[in-house]
């Protein structure tokens, strides 16, 4: 149900002579500073070729450091990641730096993202450390548009297979807007989306099942549990079970306390909510994957206030909405908007109730957000 047909793709295509880069009106500044530390990270791997420290070996080594192992990126920090090899039945992490030139089987600017299937040599003096040489392709991807007015795609975490996007009943609300944004990059990246409203205890949950019945008219499984009452925890370790899925959502939500339960021990600090502004503090400071006791895997993400979506066009943005399929085809217009034209059937079923009115909002103000 989440990719375009092909019937779509060619209507996009027909519509769409050019594709532009889009950039906000508003600043994304104010995002914490693991935004601006990913973005340095990806400019500086974002090229093929990257001037490293040249190292010389004697000839008895050389057959040592061609000695290629396969692994996966399960966290990053700036200029280094920590890579689990394939092949090692404990629990064994390898800090690597990027090689002086990468083999990549992926086309993303973000060269090495978390979730990667990457090749790797060991260091000779020390086997804990390593050397990335090589990138597989990427079957799935988060990704959103990076900070800054010439920003490129930050790939945040890849080859998951669900993204459970984490909201708060109250402290802090929770924000359709956000979560719509959050649909369609799963879409675009091949992730199941799913839905998980914590801190139910904070709001009438009868309320709360209302409000985001339009999801599950999408096809969209939406969760409902509280890290208080342990409620729905059961559920949602069931859905998660076998699965590598990608924990994002705000700050304050509480990501880290649900993966904390999941886990069986504190793997990530909790924050608090600040007081003054009602958003939560940043603390996990960059994506981290974790083995889940049952099977399967957890990416716990930093938090996000925005989700800039990479690659939108404005012709193509009608298409992730769903509940518009079955009218926009019997638009008078064939390049119709859907904002002002005449005989628009989408706006003919959204006065009609046929189509959610915030659903239809959150497309507008997509549309707004995406530049000439």
């Amino acid at each position: 149900m989440w990719r375009i047909s092909d019937t779509m793709k060619k209507t996009v295509s027909a519509k769409q002579k050019y594709r532009p880069n889009r950039t906000d009106s508003r600043s994304e500044r104010d995002e914490s500073s693991w935004m601006e530390d990913l973005s340095e990270e990806h400019e500086s791997y974002s090229v093929h070729s990257y001037k490293n420290k040249t190292k010389t070996y004697r000839k008895n080594e050389i057959n040592k450091i061609i000695a290629e192992e396969s692994g996966r990126v399960i966290s990053s920090e700036v200029r280094q990641w920590i890579v689990q090899p394939n092949e090692q039945i404990t629990s064994e992490e390898i800090v690597c730096m990027a090689g002086g030139t990468l083999r990549s089987l992926h086309q993303d600017s973000s060269l090495i993202a978390v979730g990667d299937e990457v090749g790797f040599i060991r260091d000779i003096t020390n086997p804990q450390k390593g050397t990335i040489i090589s990138v597989g392709a990427r079957k799935t991807k988060l990704s959103r548009r990076g900070v800054g007015k010439n920003s490129t795609e930050q790939v945040i975490v890849s080859n998951a297979e669900q993204l459970l996007i984490v909201m708060a009943a109250a402290e802090p609300y929770y924000n359709r807007r956000l979560i719509d944004r959050y649909i369609i990059a799963a879409e675009k990246g091949n992730l199941i989306p799913i839905i998980c409203i914590n801190k139910i205890e904070l709001m009438s949950e009868k309320f709360l099942r209302e409000d985001m019945s339009i999801y599950k008219t999408l096809g969209i499984k939406t969760l409902f549990t509280s890290i208080k009452s342990g409620k729905g925890l059961t559920t949602l370790g069931r859905v998660l079970r076998g699965k590598i899925t990608v924990f994002s959502g705000p700050s304050g939500v509480g990501k880290s306390s649900i993966a904390n339960l999941l886990l069986g021990s504190d793997h990530q600090e909790v924050g608090e909510v600040s007081q003054r502004t009602w958003k939560g503090r940043h603390i996990t400071t960059s994506a981290i994957m974790y083995p889940l006791p049952k099977g399967g895997f957890i990416a716990d993400t930093p938090g996000l206030r925005e989700l800039g979506l990479w690659e939108i066009s404005r012709e193509e943005a009608q298409f992730y909405f769903h509940e518009f399929d079955d009218f926009f085809p019997n638009c008078k217009l064939s390049l119709c908007s859907h904002i002002h034209e005449p005989d628009c059937a989408v706006i003919e079923a959204l006065k009609s109730g046929k189509i959610n009115p915030d659903r239809y909002q959150s497309y507008l103000n997509i549309i707004e957000s995406i530049s000439e």
